[in-house]
């Protein structure tokens, strides 16, 4: 069961928050960890045990933990990686997606 709104509107703004970090870092790996990260905690805080697609275990909160960590890894990656070109370049791809 659904309580209130918030789980559909906050699914729509995932896709977008997901799609424009996808559009100015062109990183999928990231992409697909932050994609599966909303649509668990969506799961668990808006809908009950019953009709969650994945019940909380200790195995579906280890699974979180090492995505988690594996995130953190890569984003520090790519942020080490980042140079004035890669900074302009994801300026210009957010100013276009503005106009």
């Amino acid at each position: 069961m659904l309580w209130g709104s918030g789980g559909s509107v906050s699914r729509a703004c995932s896709g977008v928050n997901t799609r424009l970090f996808d559009k100015l870092m062109g990183n999928q790996d990231l992409v697909k960890i932050i994609s599966w990260a909303k649509e668990e905690r969506i799961d668990k805080q808006y809908y009950v045990e019953t009709q969650q697609i994945v019940k909380v275990t200790k195995e579906s909160c280890n699974e979180m933990i090492l995505k988690a960590e594996d995130f953190l890894v890569k984003m520090k990656l790519l942020i080490n990686e980042l140079n004035n070109e890669r900074i302009n370049s994801a300026r210009d791809s957010f100013t276009k997606l503005l106009d």
